[in-house]
């Protein structure tokens, strides 16, 4: 099994909503077999479109200074 780590996906706030987070990751999906991020906890938006796609939250992140999910998704 090869895992991919995303390490940033940043849409600048006046192209979100467009569909560009949703392709990229689209396309991550289709070219590995199982991708991992971390999504801050307070990133609600990014974590529920996470979440639309399939991720799934693997762990909790305390760093003392925040919270983080780290996030899987495998192929079906």
């Amino acid at each position: 099994m090869m895992q991919t780590q995303i390490a940033g996906l940043f849409i600048r706030t006046q192209n979100q909503g467009q569909g560009i987070g949703t392709a990229l990751l689209n396309q991550a999906q289709h070219d590995n077999t199982t991708l991992t991020l971390e999504v801050y906890r307070e990133n609600t938006r990014a974590a529920k479109l996470y979440q639309h796609l399939g991720f799934v939250i693997t762990r909790t992140i305390d760093d003392g200074h925040a919270i983080a999910y780290e996030m899987m998704w495998q192929e079906a």
